[in-house]
């Protein structure tokens, strides 16, 4: 078998799964969908290397996949995890949290100019209203460490969050990113 087509084959298989099987990831679906990635392609590496090796060389005739080697095994399945998660990070994870992504939605379901006043308030009432963005993002920062809950509604930073909030002011810094609207009053 040549090896575009291999990697051509991985891709695919890689895109069906990311159609049929990532359809309905559980929050924070940054993280479990890129996990989700890695495992699925943990699972062919697997299954293509256990293959090659448990074949006899007799049957290599009859099938292609037992001609590829390991180095194309490998970088086809590596190009097929970068590939999947670039797609997972840009496609259904900045949907699911982008304020610009709200705000083409709120033009677009308009259907006529909107004054900056009318998109903001729109914008408060549908993607902040009762909390639930802000919930959802406490919930994937505990998730993840960044955050403690101590009491009902009393959260703190951890030392880890404390960590991860000065690597984004030094990059905010070094890539002169606007980070005004973080000041709290």
């Amino acid at each position: 078998m040549n090896k575009f087509v291999f990697l051509i084959f991985i891709l695919f298989i890689n895109l069906i799964f990311l159609i049929f099987f990532m359809r309905d990831v559980q929050p924070p679906i940054f993280i479990n969908g890129n996990v989700l990635i890695l495992k699925f392609n943990f699972i062919i590496s697997i299954t293509l290397i256990l293959k090659k090796f448990f074949f006899s060389k007799k049957s290599k005739k009859n099938n292609p996949l037992l001609e590829i080697d390991q180095f194309t095994i490998f970088s086809s399945i590596l190009v097929s995890i970068l590939s999947s998660v670039l797609f997972w990070s840009i496609g259904p994870t900045i949907i699911d949290r982008s304020i610009s992504v709200n705000i083409l939605e709120i033009l677009n379901q308009a259907n006529h100019t909107l004054e900056i006043d009318q998109i903001s308030e729109s914008f408060s009432r549908n993607y902040l209203s009762n909390n639930y963005q802000i919930n959802k993002r406490l919930e994937e920062q505990i998730y993840l460490s960044n955050v403690v809950k101590e009491d009902q509604n009393k959260y703190k930073i951890s030392n880890k969050g404390k960590m991860i909030s000065r690597i984004n002011n030094f990059l905010s810094d070094f890539y002169n990113l606007d980070y005004s609207i973080l000041e709290i009053n």
